[in-house]
């Protein structure tokens, strides 16, 4: 693969690697943020009252006109309001000293950090099969 190549691919990937990876398992999409949400009685386990009232919770709040239906509109908003959410959360973990600014140093570190993930066989080379396994979709965090 050609460097030129290789850098487009960090860096394109950057925002979502440094999400996924930075937070804590309870906190990244998939089964750990599931239990945390809806195991009511912090048992560990859910059972389908706990997921149908947590099913039901997250209805209503997407449903902010109370007609008891969700619109285009409706959806638009829940997943804007997702999206930023992740964005703040990653620039909070970008930025180390808080300053309310990610410089380049604070920024490459993060990179650093996705390339050693990346790099399976810490050999210094990613190569494409590397990049395929590491990346977070076929990791499990979210379905395909």
């Amino acid at each position: 693969m050609k460097k030129p190549l290789l850098i487009s691919i960090v860096f394109l990937t950057l925002p979502l690697s440094v999400s996924l990876l930075s937070a804590a398992p309870s906190d990244r999409p998939g089964p750990g943020m599931m239990l945390q949400h809806l195991d009511s009685d912090g048992d560990g386990q859910i059972t389908k009252e706990e997921f149908d009232t947590g099913r039901g919770e997250r209805f209503n709040s997407i449903d902010t006109d109370s007609n008891g239906s969700l619109s285009i509109g409706e959806m638009d908003q829940m997943r804007e309001a997702k999206r930023e959410k992740m964005r703040q959360s990653r620039f909070e973990r970008m930025d180390q000293d808080n300053s309310g600014a990610v410089t380049e140093e604070e920024f490459n570190i993060h990179g650093l950090d996705m390339f050693s993930g990346m790099d399976a066989d810490q050999n210094g080379v990613v190569s494409q099969s590397e990049i395929e396994d590491w990346r977070p979709m076929k990791k499990g965090h979210r379905r395909p």
